[in-house]
């Protein structure tokens, strides 16, 4: 069995949540145990960065939309084939030279996710 991480953490809080808004008090609550403290969050006051970081990159790529302050739709599911490097790379986030993510361009990755999105329950 392998390790939880944070991402595998959010993307079940977010397969589970299918079809409803929740609030970011919840993702924290449910998955920022996961997050590895640094000082340097701790010390900017903010022990979650990088699960607000992905909370926002799903937003980027239509996964989530932020309803009003502090509340989230879920759009979609999110497809097991997408995985942080992929969100990473979406997102613009890392190595800027990069053309390719797994052998796929950004537009290639962005018609995968949107024909898994058709194959997998679409929530409106």
């Amino acid at each position: 069995m392998s390790k939880k991480t944070l991402w595998s953490g959010l993307a079940d809080f977010i397969n589970n949540y299918e079809g409803k808004e929740f609030r970011t008090s919840e993702l924290v609550e449910a998955v920022s145990y996961l997050e590895t403290k640094t000082r340097w969050k701790l010390s900017n006051g903010n022990p979650n960065y990088r699960l607000h970081s992905y909370k926002g990159y799903l937003g980027r790529v239509g996964i989530l939309t932020n309803t009003e302050r502090g509340v989230w739709r879920i759009n979609y599911r999110i497809p097991n084939w997408f995985n942080v490097g992929t969100l990473n790379f979406l997102a613009g986030y890392g190595d800027y030279k990069k053309v390719t993510y797994n052998g796929l361009t950004k537009v290639e990755i962005r018609e995968k996710l949107f024909q898994s999105i058709g194959e997998v329950k679409e929530v409106v």
